[in-house]
This record gives structure tokens, sequence and C-alpha cells, in this order.
């Protein structure tokens, strides 16, 4: 009997504990925000807080890493996610300052998320793989760079994951990118393709 009540009471307390996880909110979004609610605008116009994705240029925390925040919205369902991005930079070949603002956006992660669950730098070929040719690599997509956060939703009762990486363009040059999912992400994209179609427009 004393064992049963045991059981029970150890359930209870998970239960409490899962229950009481706090909620993240990436740049002081909740997941349940409407994109009219932040000024946003619809990348490919149309009707305000319909599916599809939404451009804002600042956030109720907007962090001054980033100049732009693309937001993934279903109608009925909310934010999939939150990606953040910097303003593009005409690096040198080496990506100096692109890697330098990575690793300062990694350092403010880390500390509110902790140490990264994968840090990958991965190149195709050898030679992407000098950093003479880090801003060749990573615009050709020859170079990965990315850190990623896995499992979050042990410790928030909203978040998946959240990742870092680095872009590229051969006309704009390097970007990084931090990207939020919301618990709800896979489910939330796989409802906006269905009304937008794979590009989210």
């Amino acid at each position: 009997m004393l064992g049963l009540v045991q059981t029970i009471l150890n359930s209870a307390g998970l239960a409490a504990a899962i229950v009481s996880l706090p909620a993240y909110l990436p740049f002081g979004v909740p997941a349940q925000t409407r994109p009219s609610e932040l000024g946003c605008e619809a990348l490919a116009g149309g009707v305000t807080d319909h599916s599809g994705q939404y451009s804002c240029m600042r956030l109720p925390r907007s962090d001054p890493m980033f100049e732009q925040y693309i937001l993934a919205y279903v109608d009925g369902v909310g934010l999939c996610n939150v990606v953040a991005v910097s303003p593009y930079i005409e690096d040198d070949a080496r990506g100096s300052t692109t890697r330098h603002l990575f690793d300062r956006a990694a350092r403010s992660m880390q500390k509110e998320l902790g140490p990264p669950s994968e840090s990958i730098d991965h190149s195709h070929t050898p030679l992407v793989a000098e950093d003479g040719h880090f801003r060749e690599g990573v615009i050709n997509q020859d170079r990965q760079v990315f850190d990623q956060w896995t499992g979050l939703s042990q410790r928030f009762s909203n978040l998946d994951s959240v990742s870092l990486t680095v872009s590229g363009d051969p006309d704009w040059g390097l970007a990084v990118y931090g990207i939020y999912r919301f618990s709800n992400n896979d489910a939330c994209m796989r409802e906006m393709e269905v009304v937008t179609g794979p590009d989210g427009e």
C-alpha cells in the first residue's frame, strides 16, 4: 500500500514538474501571438494574420545583432517558429566579421540555453575547409557552420529546439540566422504547407 501511495505521489510530482516548466519567449514573443500584434508584414502580401510567413523589423525584445525577424504563422494554431536574421555583410574571404558575430550570438544563446547539443563546422571539400575560403564555401553551400540546441521541451513548456547558423548569398554576402522552433513546429509547418505550399507563400 505504501509503495502504491509513493508511486502516486511521485507521478503527481512529475506531472506538477511538467506543468510548471517555464515558457520561453524568443525576443519576447509568445507562441500564440498574431503577426498583426507585432506590426509584421506578410512576405507574400495578402490578408493579415492569414497562414504564411511574416517579416518584422522589431519585436518586443529585439536584439541589436539582428535586423529582421521572420515569423511562420498558421491561422488558428499560432507561431511555428521565429527566425532572427542579422544584416548581410560583404565580408572578407575569411568571413571575419560574420564569424565574430556568430560567436557573439552563440555566447548570448548559451547564457539562456546552456552549451549547444551540437556544434558543427563541416566542409564538403578540403579547399573550403581552409579559413581563406570561408565566405566562398558558405555561399556555395559547401561549408556548414551551426550550433544546435535540442531536447529543449524538457526545460521549457513551449520550445522544441534552437539553431544558430551562418548563411550566404552571392549578391548580399554572409549573415547569421537564429532559428527558434516552438514545440508544435513540425505539425505547424505541415499545416502551413497545406495552405501556402512548401515555400510558405
